[in-house]
Order: structure tokens, then sequence, then C-alpha cells
């Protein structure tokens, strides 16, 4: 179970860590960069020499050092919709897997990879469909793991088939004990935690489902919210109270929503293929309960209008997930699941001025006559709340999840969130997907460094949104955009960014289930070479864009901009772009980075006082 609310002791430690001697690190970073460094770090030594490098990892690091220490936001932030059990399967569980699926396909291993590997070079799974997305049975997602070996990052495919579920099931429920793990995750469900244990205003979650496995990973800070008709105000409970449900005079417990994730270090093999980078691939499973359920049938009631019914193709102790506010109850043999309306989602943004959403994406919002009823109103819905809570004042951040829809068009996703959505959040990888789409031209000019490219995607992102801010996180930097961005805007979001960092390892070590204290005290907490590389790369290839001549101006911004860590965007509407080095020290295999990416994000949002 995880302790009581530890924030003092956690802030301690931060407090700790930034008093140590950088030297020794700093001489690393610089030793890195001077002798691995892109042709952008060594046009910059030659034109303004080492010496300024070495004064600019200096400072950031004394900058680093001084925002380990702020004061708690009081803001009041809801943390909604994703709260899922991550099981953590040791790499070398992996090969068990593999064996277990051949027995299960009646082949030998190497049969089985063979097979695998074919369907990971065309990226399409058993029925067609993209592997990246959905796996239906074992070669699939043996598949997907080959496929992410060669092309990282991993994503996060859903597990689609009753069979399947059940054989991921049985496959953990046979490893030796210590084997597999089991944390929380769930972007929504992290974030709470973690704002609720900074002791930020007033951190609540709400999602569909809330089991006991769920509730006894939370810690005892953190209330969720109850959408309860009966009541005329907002109700709470502790997170560590396991949701409960009635039928007649019976409690019974909410399903379990959960993932299985395989992690692997660089180099791990299952022989012929091998993993390029050290990364992970999360499966997500459909909620499920201990027994079968007593409903048959599926009644979803919109805000306004008649109720649909839906039938679920389903494995036996499934259950449907929705994304947005709803409440939902068991009546008979009937299971309803009704959104919110306008005057609840009113009183939630009344009460909330930040409200960060997860689990919605591009492919929430299928407007299409192909869509089919239920997904037309799930899009129908989702879009009325978003509007129903920015009308109401409330400031939405969004976690993207999901990759585009069938058709590819970003459109849906800009109708939906453009005006609305203030905020929103993705890493570099989903970036990518997101911008790869049919009707999102991305400018990017042949002759520029990849961190000018993931830039330019990055704004054009912004700006078909609508968004006035935007961070994507990643594995070397974070680039965090505002509109109209003014100097003391980018100051506070790359020092809540720093801040960020620091917090967020301590909770990775946490939410370990280890002696995270002891292993805090061994970090390095020191900004990653590569990142100051990205930062060089991306203000060089910025300064070279607004200034082509290289005259005294482009020599200016170039040194001022290395220091300051943003550019700003002259322009009415314009997007100002901070990059930030990102933190992040080597960390054991068993300790586990999911929702790392999301803490940043959350916690960031919050303490930049966006």
């Amino acid at each position: 179970m995880t302790p009581a609310n530890t924030s003092l002791e956690k802030l301690k430690t931060l407090r700790r860590l930034s008093e140590q001697p950088f030297d020794r690190q700093e001489r690393e970073i610089l030793q890195r960069l001077h002798e691995e460094g892109s042709e952008a770090v060594q046009r910059f030594i030659l034109e303004f020499g080492f010496h300024r490098i070495i004064t600019a990892v200096h400072h950031w690091h004394t900058r680093f050092r001084k925002n380990l220490s702020p004061e708690p936001p009081r803001e009041a932030v809801l943390c909604a919709f994703t709260s899922v059990a991550d099981r953590l399967v040791d790499q070398d569980e992996i090969k068990a897997l593999v064996r277990l699926a051949a027995q299960e396909l009646d082949i030998t291993p190497a049969e089985l990879l063979e097979q695998a590997g074919r369907r990971a070079a065309g990226g399409l799974n058993s029925r067609g469909g993209d592997l990246t997305v959905e796996v239906f049975c074992l070669s699939d997602l043996i598949a997907a793991l080959i496929y992410f070996f060669a092309r990282p990052p991993g994503l996060k495919p859903a597990v689609r088939s009753r069979e399947l579920c059940e054989q991921v099931e049985e496959f953990l429920a046979s490893r030796p004990p210590g084997r597999v793990r089991q944390v929380l995750g769930g972007a929504a469900a992290v974030a709470a935690d973690v704002l609720a244990e900074l002791e930020t205003g007033d951190a609540a979650l709400y999602t569909l489902y809330h089991s006991a496995i769920q509730a006894l990973e939370h810690r005892q800070s953190v209330r969720r919210l109850l959408l309860d008709d009966s009541e005329p105000f907002l109700s709470f409970v502790s997170a560590q109270k396991p949701g409960i449900y009635r039928i007649g005079e019976r409690d019974c417990e909410h399903p379990v929503s959960a993932s299985t994730i395989f992690s692997y270090d660089a180099g791990f093999a299952l022989d012929p293929y091998r993993a390029f980078l050290t990364d992970r691939v999360i499966f997500r499973h459909a909620p499920q309960s201990s027994e079968p359920p007593s409903w048959r049938e599926i009644v979803v009631h919109p805000a306004a209008g008649a109720p649909l019914d839906w039938t679920l193709p389903r494995a036996a102790h499934e259950w449907p997930w929705l994304p947005g506010f709803l409440r939902w109850w068991v009546d008979g043999e009937s299971l309803h699941l009704a959104f919110a309306d306008e005057e609840l989602l009113r009183r939630i943004a009344a009460r909330y001025h930040y409200i960060v959403l997860s689990g919605i994406g591009p492919g929430t919002f299928d407007f299409s006559s192909t869509a089919g009823p239920l997904r037309q109103l799930i899009a129908q819905q989702v879009s009325f709340q978003l509007r129903t809570l920015a009308d109401a004042g409330a400031t939405l951040h969004l976690e993207i999840s999901g990759s585009l829809g069938r058709d590819r068009r970003i459109a849906p996703l800009a109708e939906a969130v453009g005006g609305v959505v203030r905020s929103l959040g993705l890493n570099d990888a989903e970036l990518l997907q997101v911008t790869d789409s049919s009707d999102l031209k991305v400018s990017l000019d042949g002759g520029y460094s990849e961190a000018y490219r993931r830039y330019r995607r990055a704004l054009a992102l912004a700006e078909r949104l609508s968004l006035d801010r935007l961070y994507v996180h990643g594995n070397d930097a974070d680039l965090i955009l505002r509109r109209d961005g003014s100097p003391g805007a980018m100051r506070d979001e790359i020092a809540a960014d720093l801040f960020a960092k620091g917090v967020v390892v301590l909770s990775v070590l946490q939410r370990s289930g280890l002696p995270w204290q002891e292993r805090a005290r061994h970090l390095s907490p020191v900004l990653l070479w590569r990142g100051f590389e990205t930062l060089i790369s991306l203000v060089s290839d910025l300064a070279a864009e607004r200034h082509p001549r290289r005259q005294d101006n482009y020599r200016r911004q170039l040194e001022t901009t290395l220091d300051a860590g943003y550019v700003l965007d002259p322009r009415s509407g314009g997007y100002a772009v901070a990059v930030v080095p990102v933190m992040w020290p080597a960390l054991p295999r068993s300790i586990h980075p999911s929702s790392a990416g999301d803490i940043c994000s959350s916690v960031s949002l919050v303490y930049a006082g966006f």
C-alpha cells in the first residue's frame, strides 16, 4: 500500500539533491558535447568558443537548483478519466511469453518469431489493422514487441479479443513471485496523486471505475469525485476507498482497469530481433471484474435525448469504458451509462480552476457517417462536455491519447477542441503520429536539425488546434509553446518544468514499490547532455531562420537564447517556445517510468500559473 502523504520528505530530498556538487557530472556532460555533439554544437564551438557552452551548462544547473523549492500553488485541480493498475513484467519473462504463445499455437518458438517478424515488418495485425493501435492474438502481441524493438518509442496497443485477454491473464498468474509487480497507472490517477502530495490547492480525481486494487495504490490526501444525481453539491470520498455499486441490497466491487507493460533494455533480443533502445510497450485491457457481471445489455444515455442500446462483444468478465464525466448503475440485467448534464458540468467547472483530462484523443471525435451510432454519440457528448466546462470558466488541459482515426485527418480533433482546450500535452512520438495527418501540412525544409523539425510540428499542431499552450515532453528536452508568451511567462514555464523534472524522478522511484529514499540519495540530478545538444541545435536553427545573413542580431539571439532557454515571437498571436533540457538519471530497469511525461506535463501546468 502507498504510504501516507510524504510531501515534506520528498521536498527535503529535492533540496538535499540541489545542494550536491555537480562538478564531476558537469565535466562528463561537457566532454560528451565536445566529443559527440551534433554539427550544430560543433558550429557553435567554432563560432563562440567552448567556454560559452561551459558557462551555459553551469548556468542551467544553477537555475535547476534554485527551482527545486517553489511554493505550492493554491488553485484547485481535477484530474479526470484514466486510472489503471499497471502490471510490470520483467524483461526475462518476454521469452517465457514467446514459449507459451508457441505452445498455444502448436509451433516452435523460432517459427512463432519468424511469423511475428513478418507481421511486424508490415506493421499490420492479424486482421489487417494497425499493429501499433490494437492486437488480437498472441502472435500480434509478440509482433508488436518486435515492431517497437526496431521503431521506438513503444506505444500503447489495445488488447481487443476475449481470447487474448484471457491468455495474458493466465500468463501473468503463472509467473513466479516478484516477476510481475503492480503499481498505480493512468495519467489522471498518477497526476492527482502527485499534485495532492505536493499540497497544491484541492487536487482530486474522477474516474469511471475505482477498484480495490487501484484504491490501494493511492495516498490518503487524494479525494475522488462522485457523480451522484441525488446530491445538490459535489460529493467526494478518499481515493483509498474502493468504489462500490449496488444490485438490490447487495454491494459489489467496481471492475479493475489494468494494463500489462513489457519493459526491456537496449540490446535485449528475441533472436534475431534486438531492441534498439531501452523502452517499454503498454498493452491496454478492458476493465474486468472478478466474476461475470449480472447485466446482459448496455444502455448509454446522452445528456439530452433518447438512450442508445449498445451491443458489446466481450469476454465474460469485461466491462465497457467511455471517456467523459458519466454516472453509471446496474438495474436488473442492464448496465446504464449516463453522460453528465450541463448543470452538473457547470458545478464541476465552478469548483476547479484546472481540469486535466486524459484518455481522449483524435479517434474520440469521429462524427463521420461510417463511425456508427455509438461512436458518433461519444464524439458528440465529449465535445459538449468540453465546451460546457470551458464556457463555465475552467482551464482545460488535455493529455492526448491514441492515434488518428481511420481517415488520418486531424480536422475532427481541431473542431472539437479548438478554442475550448487551452493547453495540451503529448510526447514527441505522439506528436509525430498526430501531425502525420492527411490534412495538416507541416513545413519541413531540408537542412534543419531534428529538434527544429520537432518544433515545426509542434507549432503546426498548436496553430491548427488554436491552443494557448502546448507541452511536448521528450527524452532529451521538453518544448513548451505559449501563444503571445511574454518573457515572464516563459521563465515561469521553465522554472516549473525544471521543478517537475525533480518531482517526477522521485515519484517514479516511489511508485516502484522499492525503498525510494535510499535510491534517491545516489541520484545525479543533472540535465542530460542530449538536452543541451537539442537546445543548441534548435536555437541555432531559429536564429538562422530569423536572421539568415548571420549578422550581429543572429549572434546576439543565439547567445542570449542559450542561457534564457526561450525564443519569443514578436507577432500578435504568435507562439514563443521554451526548450528545457531533461533531467533523467540512469535508473534500474525495475524502476518503471510510465506516466513520467504526464506527471511533468500536469505539474508544470499548475506550477507555471498558466
